[in-house]
């Protein structure tokens, strides 16, 4: 008796045991809902799927996804990058932005500028450069093109810097 009570009350409330009660509609007939039950043991995490869909990858498509993941990171990290790679980190951090550019005497030299729109968008091209904005100067193939000072032009000639 009493042993068979407490057996059944435990299986009542246990989850993996209990048994729904029946459920009738409003004519008295038994409704089936095994349909909307949901079978645990075919439940995954989404940790088990990722460890799953790993097994099931080649060592080939492993190393591509690996490839495209570290390209993504470094792209993303790359636009930070430019973004402010002009500007002081305490600019930076005081939220410093110019609206005007600053004021320059800097001018091209003529056959330079005599190459013409389509010359300088092929070499922007081979050096895989990417412009934008307003009156950009064409690409310079040297240093001494873009006049800088002789100190400037040695420490870069002495660290082995060759192209712009």
């Amino acid at each position: 008796g009493a042993a068979a009570a407490a057996d059944a009350a435990e299986r009542r409330d246990n989850p993996d045991t209990a048994q729904a009660a029946p459920v009738s509609d409003e004519n008295g007939e038994k409704i089936n809902d095994d349909e909307d039950k949901v079978d645990e043991k075919k439940v995954e995490s989404l940790l088990d799927q990722a460890s799953a869909l790993q097994r099931e990858l080649t060592e080939e498509e492993r190393q591509e996804q690996q490839r495209k993941e570290e390209e993504a990171r470094i792209l993303k990290e790359a636009s930070k990058v430019q973004t402010n790679a002009l500007q002081a980190a305490s600019e930076l951090a005081h939220g410093v932005e110019y609206k005007k550019p600053l004021p320059s005497t800097w001018t091209c030299p003529r056959y330079i500028l005599d190459q013409g729109q389509a010359a300088w968008e092929k070499i922007r091209k081979e050096w895989h450069t990417e412009v934008e904005g307003v009156d950009i100067p064409p690409p310079c193939k040297r240093f001494v093109d873009m006049k800088f000072p002789p100190p400037v032009l040695k420490v870069l000639s002495r660290k082995n810097i060759k192209k712009p």
